[in-house]
């Protein structure tokens, strides 16, 4: 190995914003890759195979599950998402830095996977009223869809606790800075603990979204 490579492990309720933290740090670090997940899911407008996503069928995705390719691989919303083995390993022996955007469960096997390069972060919106306008604002799926999301947010959340840095995403620039601060910091010999106020806000936003989960079951 070359270096000391990291593993930056992003995850969130979808709309908490990961994706646009993780595209805005690869685009301001040279020292940084994306991770690039395979899916089942169909490519929005603004997304290429191979940058965004490996976008394959499921028969292609289940004979990769047959072969042993991926490191992790969920189902989320209807679609399946894995992280390929293959990839990582590579980059670990060219010493680069990997930036994953992935479910909360993904992200957990990912870390004890490979706990010596991982650095687990769990992004928050900063409530559940931004979260939907956020996943409404996008406009490139049903209601059906933003239902579907919106009903997974409660067991999404529950992750958090298994990550160690949260940062809460009320403004953009202020949780990018807090990300560059986690990358750039040398994780793998310092502990960070998780400030009170973040867990004091998941918790708050954990008891809105179950209200929420259970509303919408009746």
């Amino acid at each position: 190995m070359l270096n000391n490579p990291k593993l930056l492990i992003v995850s969130s309720p979808s709309g908490a914003g990961k994706t646009t933290l993780v595209k805005k740090l690869i685009n301001n670090f040279d020292t940084i890759e994306f991770s690039i997940s395979y899916t089942t899911r169909i490519a929005r407008e603004d997304e290429q195979d191979g940058k965004d996503y490996f976008f394959v069928n499921e028969d292609h995705f289940q004979q990769m599950i047959m072969n042993n390719e991926f490191v992790e691989h969920e189902k989320v919303h209807q679609s399946l998402y894995g992280t390929s083995k293959a990839f990582i390993e590579r980059s670990l022996k060219q010493g680069l830095d990997l930036v994953f955007d992935v479910e909360g469960r993904g992200g957990i096997n990912l870390s004890k996977l490979f706990p010596a390069y991982a650095i687990t972060v769990f992004i928050l919106p900063p409530d559940m009223d931004v979260l939907e306008h956020r996943l409404r604002s996008r406009g490139t799926e049903s209601e059906e869809s933003i239902c579907q999301r919106l009903s997974k947010v409660y067991q999404e959340l529950l992750y958090y606790k298994q990550y160690k840095h949260i940062v809460i995403n009320k403004d953009i620039d202020v949780a990018y800075d807090k990300m560059c601060a986690i990358y750039q910091s040398d994780n793998h010999i310092l502990e960070y603990p998780t400030e009170k106020t973040a867990i004091m806000h998941a918790e708050t936003l954990i008891e809105d979204a179950h209200k929420r989960f259970i509303k919408n079951k009746r």
